[in-house]
């Protein structure tokens, strides 16, 4: 579907009768970005990502990033019933 998006492909909306939403907030994080250098808050969110991404490529999730905040949403049908392992 992203990638149909991507490509300017109408995409008709689906329906899924369950589904699971995360919401993650860094606490502090513009006292911790004050307090760092640049190379270290770029080295901090890119650890980050590359442990949600590592995690999340395990079941299948499908990852949307919103400004500052990450919101992983997990369209269950799609995704094994290992996923409920993330609550």
């Amino acid at each position: 579907m992203a990638e149909k998006l991507k490509a300017g492909v109408h995409v008709d909306p689906e329906l899924f009768p369950e589904a699971s939403i995360y919401f993650s907030d860094i606490v502090s994080f513009t006292t911790l970005a004050g307090e760092s250098t640049p190379m270290q808050v770029v080295t901090m969110l890119n650890d980050l990502y590359l442990m949600f991404d590592t995690t999340l490529a395990k079941f299948n999730v499908y990852k949307v990033s919103l400004c500052e905040t990450m919101n992983l949403i997990d369209v269950i049908n799609k995704v094994s019933r290992n996923a409920a392992a993330l609550q």
